[in-house]
């Protein structure tokens, strides 16, 4: 992926309020949707904080891969900072 994309990426998540981040984290996410994944006919990139205490790489991973076996992995070392 390339560094304007990511950096796009980590901008539009960054700009989620709290009210949206913990209706996702305590429902949205509770959500079983995965009947649907075998439809999905795209390329995956699991993208994941290399120090989140929450998401780890290795439990996005391990998540994700059963439903995405050809997805591509990528965990990020450091927080891509804002443009001045």
């Amino acid at each position: 992926m390339a560094i304007d994309d990511m950096e796009n990426a980590v901008a539009d998540n960054m700009q989620v309020s709290y009210a949206a981040w913990n209706w996702w984290i305590l429902h949205g996410s509770q959500e079983d949707i995965s009947p649907q994944m075998s439809a999905v006919r795209v390329p995956v990139l699991i993208i994941s904080g290399a120090k989140d205490p929450k998401f780890s790489s290795i439990f996005l991973k391990r998540e994700m891969i059963k439903y995405f076996p050809l997805a591509v992995e990528k965990a990020m070392e450091k927080f891509i900072e804002e443009k001045q």
